[in-house]
C-alpha cells in the first residue's frame, strides 16, 4: 500500500471500510504507532468514488536509467534517424568507435530492450530476396531518458564522460561544462596520487623501472587537464 493512500483492505469483508496507511498517519501525529489496522469510512475519504470511471489515472514522471550502451544508441538514433542495428553497427565504426565500440552481439540485444521498455519504436520493412528489416527510432521517452542522461554528472566515468561530449550536441552547453568540470576534478585527483608517487620512488633498483611508467601516467595527465581547459573554453563560446 502506498504511504499516504487510502485503499481498500481486501482482507476485509465489509467494502465500506479503507485502511488508513501507518506512516501516513504517523507523518500526521508526529508519533511512532502501533502496527494494528485503522478502518474509516469509506465515505469519509474525499478522493473516494464508486465511480471507477471518474477515478483519476496518476501518469508516471519516472525517467529510465540508461546503461552506456543503451545511451549510445539512443544518441545514435537521435542523431540518424530511423536505423536498423546492422546500420548501427557501421555508423559506430565509421565515427564513435575510437571512443566506445561494443560487441556486436551487445548491440543487437539492446534493441528489443530499448523496445521493451518503450525507449524506441521498432517498425518492420518486408523484403523479397532478405529476411525483414527492423528499423529502430528514439521515442519521447528515449529522448527524455538521454536528456537525463547527457546531464547526469558521474564522477570516475571516464568513458562514459568521452560518449557524452562526443554527442554533446543533444544536449545544453551547461551540461557539458558540469561533464568537463567533474572530468578534470578526475584527472586533478589522479595527478596529485602519480605526484605524491614520484615523491617515494627512489629512481633505484624495481624502482628505476617503475618512474618510466609513472613519468609516461603524469605526462598523460598533465595532457589531458590543458585539454579539458581547452575543450571548456571552446565550450564557452559555443561552436562556430
Amino acid at each position: 500500500m502506498a504511504d499516504g493512500i487510502r485503499t481498500r483492505d481486501h482482507r476485509d469483508h465489509n467494502p465500506g471500510l479503507y485502511q488508513l496507511s501507518y506512516r501516513h498517519r504517523e507523518a500526521a501525529t508526529g508519533y511512532r504507532l502501533a502496527r494494528r489496522s485503522i478502518y474509516i469510512p469509506l465515505w469519509t475519504n474525499p478522493l473516494w468514488t464508486d465511480n471507477v470511471g471518474a477515478v483519476p489515472v496518476a501518469k508516471s514522471t519516472d525517467v529510465a536509467e540508461l546503461t552506456t550502451t543503451e545511451a549510445a544508441v539512443l544518441a545514435l538514433l537521435a542523431i540518424e534517424g530511423e536505423r536498423s542495428g546492422y546500420d548501427l553497427i557501421k555508423l559506430v565504426e565509421r565515427s564513435i568507435a575510437h571512443v566506445w565500440s561494443p560487441a556486436r552481439s551487445g548491440l543487437y540485444a539492446v534493441l528489443p530492450r530499448l523496445e521493451r521498455e518503450q525507449l524506441a519504436r521498432r517498425r518492420i520493412v518486408a523484403q523479397s530476396a532478405r529476411p525483414d528489416k527492423q528499423l529502430y527510432r528514439i521515442t519521447r521517452a528515449g529522448e527524455r531518458a538521454l536528456e537525463a542522461w547527457l546531464e547526469t554528472v558521474e564522477p570516475g566515468a571516464t568513458d562514459a564522460f568521452y560518449l557524452k561530449l562526443f554527442v554533446g550536441g543533444l544536449a545544453q552547453p551547461a551540461a557539458m561544462l558540469d561533464q568537463v568540470g567533474q572530468f578534470r576534478t578526475d584527472v586533478a585527483e589522479r595527478l596529485a596520487r602519480y605526484r605524491e608517487i614520484e615523491r617515494t620512488n627512489t629512481n633505484t633498483g624495481h624502482d628505476w623501472y617503475h618512474r618510466h611508467l609513472l613519468r609516461l601516467a603524469i605526462a598523460r595527465t598533465e595532457l589531458e587537464l590543458d585539454w579539458a581547459d581547452g575543450v571548456a573554453r571552446a565550450l564557452e563560446r559555443g561552436p562556430r
